[in-house]
């Protein structure tokens, strides 16, 4: 072929050439398409459990593992177990944000021939569906979405990247229920959401869920597909306590969950209600020029007990984002309206040399910027830990924090967020780690200038006492 004098075909023999070739391509990749599981991922893809957890460290295959397992499912055999599904089927992989997709794509490319599949964007700016040519779809979803948007699906099948929030487990379960033989696969560096370890792991590890098949890895199962010194270079740098994470697979210790101890769902959620127009809310604001800006709003019932009612979070400039904000906001009784002091910063309102905040209010937000006393990380912990102790009270066991239950972006923080590290020594610190827990970043403001049934006037300037100081 290789001396073939082109110049002298016709269009219709150069068409035919051009074919063969693609052909050729298709059959080389089908025959280089061997393989060669490691150790875990053997094990993983034998097992005939309904549930199947891989708690792993760094770089042990997990993405190679799971974009076979949904391969296999997608085209109907599994063949370690002899496992046959229905197709058309199907399926979604869990992953925490949408750049992760890539990952996913480059798999697929790598081990088969793709020129058939359909790549589907669906408006979105990334690829949102796989559809094989046998009809199968592979979806993928993300850990934030609404709990409908996992009930509504109809699945046979999904696989979960990373440690993901509680919801998207049962409401990706849910999906499953028209299946006859469903499975669950989830993998992941386990560093954060601790459920799974207290609902998921640890009664594995008992005996007590028979449904569930654990497998533990370190990164020297994988140790034959890295690089030279990859892992000596990658370990170097780590703390003893991260290194048995992202090394030997184990649990993150509850230590480094900064609010472990304190937070638990079962006290501190609650059913949505109407919330009474009379009683006084705060309005807190985190402004990033880079990110969409966040808002929470904190309310008081007459028990001295704060609720977090709602969260808003957009990407419109400041104009807009105040103008959506008072509908937001509207027909709530609102004693302050308190702004991240990076706000203040001249020409961060898009208009001029003008800030953020003079841009909120020039549109009808009276809001401020933070003083240096309520973004202190001390008065902020102790806030927080003991809003949310459980006191006994005339009414029983109550917190004095309760955040309703469809807020589930929060109650993700709430439950991730660690203690802050300090980067030399490894050590933790007295400080939460909130850098990018934009709405608890609101809450430690709200807390810091909180809603008083005790006071007269609706005003939105005064300096207020911190919760801790009205005690």
């Amino acid at each position: 072929m290789d001396d073939i004098d082109l110049s002298k075909l016709s269009k219709e023999e150069k068409l035919a050439l051009l074919t063969e070739i693609e052909e050729k391509e298709k059959r080389i990749k089908r025959k280089k398409n061997s393989y060669k599981p490691n150790e875990l991922q053997e094990k993983v893809h034998k097992s005939k459990k309904r549930i199947r957890m891989v708690t792993a460290a760094n770089a042990v295959g997990k993405t190679c593992l799971t974009a076979w397992e949904a391969y296999w499912a997608a085209t109907g055999t599994n063949p370690y177990v002899k496992r046959t599904f229905p197709v058309p089927n199907s399926g979604v992989i869990l992953l925490d944000s949408p750049d992760k997709v890539s990952r996913y794509l480059e798999e697929f490319n790598k081990w088969w021939d793709t020129s058939e599949w359909q790549f589907l964007k669906h408006g979105k700016p990334y690829i949102s569906e796989v559809v094989l040519p046998n009809g199968s779809s592979i979806k993928f979803q993300f850990h934030l979405a609404e709990p409908l948007s996992f009930e509504s699906t109809e699945n046979e099948w999904w696989a979960g990247d990373e440690p993901f929030p509680r919801h998207c487990f049962v409401g990706l379960q849910r999906s499953l229920r028209r299946s006859p033989d469903p499975f669950t696969l989830i993998v992941g560096t386990p560093i954060a959401q601790p459920w799974m370890k207290q609902e998921l792991y640890d009664p594995a590890m008992k005996g007590e869920r028979d449904d569930i098949e654990i497998f533990k890895a370190g990164i020297m199962v994988n140790a034959a597909n890295l690089g030279k010194d990859y892992i000596r270079d990658f370990s170097k740098d780590l703390t003893e306590a991260e290194r048995k994470v992202r090394l030997e697979g184990n649990f993150a210790h509850l230590d480094g969950l900064a609010l472990a101890e304190y937070w638990k769902r079962d006290v501190h959620l609650i059913e949505r209600f109407d919330w009474p127009r009379n009683w006084p809310c705060t309005v807190a604001i985190d402004f990033h020029p880079s990110k969409p800006c966040t808002a929470l709003l904190l309310g008081i019932n007459k028990l001295d007990e704060f609720y977090i009612i709602k969260t808003y979070k957009s990407k419109s400039p400041p104009r807009e984002f105040a103008r959506e904000l008072k509908e937001w906001y509207k027909g709530y009784k609102l004693q302050d309206i308190v702004c991240d002091s990076l706000g203040s910063t001249p020409k961060t309102g898009g208009i001029d040399n003008m800030s953020f905040i003079e841009v909120m209010q020039q549109n009808g937000v009276p809001c401020r910027p933070t003083t240096f006393k309520e973004k202190s990380e001390d008065s902020w912990v102790k806030n927080i830990q003991d809003l949310l102790f459980i006191r006994d009270t005339k009414l029983g066991k109550r917190p004095g924090l309760y955040v309703f239950n469809d807020l589930l972006e929060i109650i993700n923080e709430f439950e991730s967020v660690m203690w802050a590290r300090n980067k030399l020594t490894g050590e933790y610190k007295s400080s939460l780690d909130i850098g990018n827990k934009d709405l608890l970043s609101c809450l430690k403001y709200a807390l810091a200038s909180p809603p008083n049934l005790n006071r007269i006037a609706e005003v939105y300037t005064r300096q207020k006492p911190s919760y801790a100081s009205r005690k």
